[in-house]
């Protein structure tokens, strides 16, 4: 008999060693994909640490961290004023399900603290999290921050 991996997704402290270990991956990601879409080259490990020195992941109101049979596979962080923020799937975890779960237990978060309306922003080249946010019920809107990265702006009314 074969057991199937499952996901969980729960509430962990944003300086737990994997949590850490996530959010380093995550700006990896993130970064190493900008200088690529962008710049048309690779990055450096400084540049990680450095684009972490000055985007600090604070004023968080819910942090999750989701596992794939038990291992850490993703994070996201719920910003205090409802903003979803730090949302990531390790590479080897995805295309399978996490995302719309972890996005799910960032809402779920949302609603046990009292707030109605979750808002994300990203940019063009991350097209996979748009059309997840757009599947999951968000719409398209105005730009609602002027941050330098952020160039799609979506919000859903939980």
């Amino acid at each position: 008999m074969r057991l199937t991996a499952v996901w969980t997704i729960h509430s962990e402290p944003l300086d737990s060693p994997d949590s850490e270990a996530l959010l380093w991956a995550y700006w990896h990601d993130i970064v190493a994909r900008y200088y690529r879409h962008y710049e048309d080259r690779s990055i450096a490990p400084h540049e990680v640490d450095a684009a972490m020195d000055e985007y600090r992941t604070e004023d968080l109101a819910a942090w999750l961290v989701a596992r794939w049979d038990g291992e850490p596979a993703g994070c996201a962080g719920l910003r205090r004023h409802g903003a979803l923020t730090r949302m990531f799937i390790a590479p080897a975890y995805r295309r399978r399900g996490g995302a719309r779960l972890l996005l799910r237990g960032v809402e779920d978060a949302a609603r046990e603290l009292g707030i109605t309306k979750l808002q994300i922003d990203t940019r063009d080249d991350l097209v996979e999290a748009q059309r997840l946010y757009l599947a999951e019920g968000y719409d398209e809107v105005e730009p609602f921050n002027a941050d330098e990265y952020a160039e799609r702006f979506f919000e859903k009314r939980l």
